[in-house]
């Protein structure tokens, strides 16, 4: 049959040429007639609509069912989605059409298949198989439904922003939008992910990194001035209001990209990682006995970091997790800041 396709091909390109007379190009008009008359499968047959909801709804179903997970639905999605058969494209855009029409039903859904559809509806974005205006309503949808702040609707979006989180940074002002939703605040560990996707983010750009209000409310972090006397050094600080001895920041790891003046937030490290001085006795932090998860570690680091004395020999050590707020013109001169990404050195000190 391919061998025949071929030959139709070329026949075509020869009749269409302006030097084949008009007896040759009638007799190849008869010899593709006759072709297609006695090869149906060469004819090109119109789209049947209800056969093509009618597999869209199949696969659907077998979702639903529990025959195919989602996960093997999306790779049948993304193979129709690139498919030159025509009907196989059919069915992918009459499925990723279903499922976005579908919205306005699910608060309707048993959980068991509302949580199926969200799974679904967040794999979509996240493979790219919605793009231009349709991905524009599916990601609106997702907003509706986490502001309704419960019920069906709230737990599905909640669901299918988790499919997708990786990829939030694509809409910044999306992103925002989320973070100072109350009820994505009061889901810790989803605040906490939607901060840290976009923290990645910043960080490959050159841009400031967001500031977790959230841990500053829970007190598991704290927020300070940066001090740092040149470039070369790997030891610097951290001044907090309210703490009689300043935060030590070991290597430039901890440092992460912040300068002289800048106003930053800083997580205390573990005890057995504190700098003890002369006559100090290291503490190794051993306590498997207080039963405490980690916000609650956390908090007590920052508590006992703040009744050291000024004559200590400790510090309590710890690493910027966020810069907030730049400071224009870094102390002495030494560096100017030209933008987000590029800083001109003035080596004024050397």
């Amino acid at each position: 049959m391919e061998s025949l396709a071929l030959i139709i091909e070329n026949l075509l390109n020869v009749s269409a040429s302006p030097e084949t007379s008009i007896k040759i190009k009638n007799e190849i008009k008869n010899v593709y007639k006759s072709i297609f008359e006695n090869f149906d499968e060469l004819q090109v047959q119109p789209i049947n609509s209800e056969e093509i909801e009618k597999a869209a709804n199949n696969l659907l179903q077998q979702m639903f069912n529990g025959e195919m997970p989602v996960s093997q639905l999306v790779k049948k999605l993304i193979e129709y989605q690139k498919s030159s058969n025509p009907k196989e494209t059919e069915i992918y855009a009459c499925l990723t059409h279903s499922i976005l029409d579908e919205y306005r039903f699910y608060h309707q859904y048993p959980e068991k298949h509302l949580k199926i559809a969200a799974e679904l509806f967040g794999q979509l974005i996240n493979n790219k198989l919605v793009e231009g205006v349709v991905e524009t309503i599916a990601l609106k949808y997702i907003l509706e439904s986490i502001k309704k702040g419960s019920g069906p609707l709230f737990t599905f979006g909640i669901i299918a922003l988790n499919q997708f989180i990786n990829r939030i940074y694509c809409w910044g002002n999306y992103l925002n939008t989320l973070l100072e939703m109350p009820k994505i605040k009061e889901n810790s560990e989803l605040y906490d992910n939607l901060i840290n996707v976009y923290n990645e983010n910043a960080k490959k750009n050159g841009l400031p990194l967001k500031v977790n209000e959230e841990a500053l409310k829970k007190q598991t972090v704290v927020q300070g001035i940066f001090k740092c006397e040149s470039s070369t050094d790997i030891i610097s600080y951290v001044e907090v209001e309210g703490f009689k001895k300043d935060i030590r920041l070991n290597g430039r790891v901890s440092q992460n990209r912040a300068f002289d003046g800048d106003e930053v937030i800083v997580e205390i490290n573990p005890k057995n990682e504190w700098f003890y001085g002369d006559g100090a006795t290291p503490d190794p932090d051993n306590h498997a006995d207080r039963n405490e998860d980690e916000d609650q570690k956390k908090k007590r680091l920052v508590m006992e970091a703040k009744k050291l004395e000024a004559d200590s020999p400790v510090y309590a050590t710890g690493h910027v997790v966020s810069i907030t707020k730049h400071d224009e013109i870094i102390d002495g001169g030494y560096f100017f800041r030209i933008n987000e990404k590029n800083y001109f050195r003035h080596n004024l000190f050397v």
